[in-house]
């Protein structure tokens, strides 16, 4: 398990520069985990979003959590020690994020907002913030493979894409790991529930495809799981072809 420092480190820390640690205008880098060389792992580095500069030191905490609770999870425990961590100290203007459904506006570093679509759990940054974001990453830590935008906000909400954005809810951990498989795997929704015109296509995980030696992950389903694999307990542990994913029912 990941060992958290003492407050009066991270106290410490941003008055001097440790050898590990590289301090700019804009933003401090900090490692909290380091299983080897940047160029042979996997670099996930998390940005704070909403915090101001007297919660940095809550940020860290906040950080260092979510990393370790996202690689405690199957599968991702197994690959722990291919991973490094990093966080990337920025301040906002004020605490949280934007709720425009409730008119409520934070002044944040990303920019980041629930509500995105009409979808109040969805939270983006915009493109300013990608842009700041992408420019802190640059200066800092531009041998990152994942990013984590984390908001400093307790209401549920996230979203995966260039950028991993989870909220500070007590799932946060989960939220930062089901949107880990659409920012670094490329992989899709498996809910049922349906979308209106969301289109057809085709990810790692989802397929139209019926013919057992044409599905994508054939590799991993055993000789004597039928296919299309009911949704029963006796099969919900094994790798099947089950039906509903994609937000389409069948």
């Amino acid at each position: 398990m990941m060992t958290l420092r003492p407050l009066p480190f991270l106290v410490a820390f941003f008055f001097f520069t440790a050898e590990n640690d590289h301090s700019y205008a804009q933003g401090t880098l900090q490692q909290i985990l380091n299983n080897g060389p940047t160029d042979k792992r996997i670099n996930i580095v998390v940005l704070s979003e909403g915090y101001t500069s007297s919660q940095l030191a809550q940020f860290f905490i906040d950080a260092s959590t979510t990393l370790d609770r996202m690689l405690t999870n199957q599968p991702l425990s197994e690959y722990r020690p291919y991973f490094n961590g990093f966080v990337i100290s920025v301040a906002s203007n004020e605490s949280g994020s934007d709720h425009p459904s409730r008119n409520i506006t934070r002044d944040t570093y990303f920019n980041s907002s629930y509500g995105t679509s009409g979808l109040e759990r969805l939270v983006t940054i915009n493109s300013a913030g990608s842009a700041r974001a992408s420019a802190l990453l640059q200066q800092l830590m531009p041998e990152y493979d994942i990013v984590i935008v984390l908001v400093n906000d307790t209401e549920y909400g996230g979203s995966g894409g260039s950028y991993l954005i989870s909220s500070m809810h007590t799932s946060s951990a989960e939220i930062a790991t089901h949107e880990l498989g659409h920012s670094f795997a490329h992989l899709g929704d498996e809910y049922s529930d349906a979308y209106p015109g969301y289109p057809d296509f085709e990810e790692p995980n989802t397929t139209r495809e019926t013919q057992r030696d044409q599905i994508k992950w054939r590799g991993w389903i055993i000789g004597s799981t039928p296919i299309p694999t009911p949704a029963t307990n006796d099969y919900a542990t094994l790798v099947g072809l089950f039906e509903g994913a994609h937000y389409h029912a069948t």
